[in-house]
């Protein structure tokens, strides 16, 4: 009780990191919180032995457990973060997934496809009357298991795709779009930074359609709060005592409660 007393409260002061030695699986940084267990693993570590006692096991079995209940109830998970896994070049293969719940992100996408490509082509259409605008040139260990290997072929995502297999021959007439072309190829991952609109930039004109998707669901979307929040301070400052007050003056002051804002 003593051990899990510590182990709380050490996860109060430093939550994140907390969450991150449980669930990456540090058994070493959970066993020193417990002298007695402690002495028996030093003698157990001399002698070569790696096998963790069994008061240590349930110990992390039990933080670990209470982390992914509370985890579940804290975050809902909808076919939206499928979506924005998949177009993640490093877990696009989406492992530790079901067939099902890939088949159903497959989906999803496809119809979003199908929608930017409607549009799309409205665009064109009104565009062939005007003449066109110029066009300006414009990895973690916790998560080394959910990565991508590049060993998600063409066949086996064209199978999953149409609901269809067959042990004696394989038959889809079906042309590969953006997804398939995507799923199915090779990427250097040495390459790959933690920003995925990164690649979605550089392959921008290979998967035209799905970066456009890859934007809409990756990017920070666009806010007034920052704005409405200095409004809100210009309106304490200039109050009736202060109606004489120079805009630069107003303009200094709220620069200086931004930065003490950031500290």
């Amino acid at each position: 009780m003593e051990c899990c007393q510590e182990l709380l409260q050490e996860g109060e002061e430093d939550p994140v990191n907390f969450i991150h030695r449980i669930v990456a699986g540090d058994d070493i940084w959970v066993y020193r919180h417990d002298p007695l267990i402690e002495l028996e693993s030093k003698a157990r570590y001399r002698q070569g032995e790696q096998t963790p006692t069994r008061p240590r096991r349930e110990r992390i079995k039990w933080f670990r457990e209470r982390i992914l209940g509370l985890l579940n109830d804290m975050v809902v998970l909808d076919i939206r973060h499928y979506c924005s896994t998949m177009l993640h070049p490093k877990y696009r293969s989406l492992k530790c997934c079901t067939k099902e719940e890939r088949l159903r992100c497959q989906q999803y996408i496809r119809e979003q496809l199908k929608i930017i490509g409607g549009i799309a082509t409205t665009v064109t259409v009104v565009q062939e009357v005007e003449p066109p605008p110029k066009k300006f040139k414009v990895a973690d260990d916790l998560f080394s298991r959910f990565e991508d290997d590049n060993s998600y072929g063409m066949e086996e995502n064209e199978d999953q795709a149409t609901g269809y297999e067959s042990d004696e021959y394989t038959f889809n007439d079906k042309k590969p779009d953006e997804l398939d072309r995507y799923l199915a190829m090779e990427i250097d991952k040495s390459l790959l930074t933690n920003n995925p609109l990164d690649f979605w930039k550089i392959h921008s004109k290979t998967f035209p359609s799905l970066s456009k998707l890859a934007r809409r669901v990756h990017s920070i979307p666009a806010t007034s709060t920052e704005v409405e929040r200095q409004f809100s301070s210009a309106g304490l400052i200039i109050n009736q005592c202060r109606t004489n007050i120079n805009p630069e003056q107003v303009g200094n002051i709220l620069l200086i409660r931004s930065l003490n804002r950031v500290k």
